[in-house]
């Protein structure tokens, strides 16, 4: 039975889902946090590799996305007070923005729909306006 291939927006709420996995664990690896997210029936039995791709390239360039933005992120908020869903939701739409091809406004609205989906409404606004200044 050939499986169903997933949509960007699927390939990124899994990235979340094992970005966030990661945030929790210290000791997991790239590779059991993909493992966790894709074994769920719903999902094709081979990985998308824009998957990977967005997993691994948050995780290498964690510190920089992160630099990239405090700048954004006004007193007294810090990304260290904010909760772990919201910074790896930033932290994918800045990958996306710095280092993706993906339009700047895709990578921004996918966040948008990513903190809802995650979090709620105000965490949506401040993902925007964190992104968008980024951009």
């Amino acid at each position: 039975m050939p499986s169903k291939k997933m949509s960007q927006h699927e390939i990124r709420m899994s990235a979340v889902q094992a970005l966030y996995s990661l945030e929790l664990q210290d000791e997991a690896t790239v590779t059991d946090a993909m493992d966790f997210v894709l074994s769920y029936d719903e999902f094709p039995e081979e990985s998308p590799a824009y998957l990977e791709t967005l997993i691994r390239g948050v995780q290498i360039n964690k510190e920089k996305l992160d630099e990239n933005l405090a700048k954004y992120i006004k007193n007294p908020w810090s990304l260290d007070r904010l909760t772990n869903i919201d910074r790896v939701i930033l932290r994918l739409g800045a990958y996306e923005i710095l280092e993706t091809e993906t339009p700047n406004v895709v990578a921004v609205n996918e966040a948008i729909e990513l903190a809802k989906n995650f979090n709620d409404e105000k965490s949506a606004k401040f993902i925007n306006g964190v992104l968008t200044n980024l951009v």
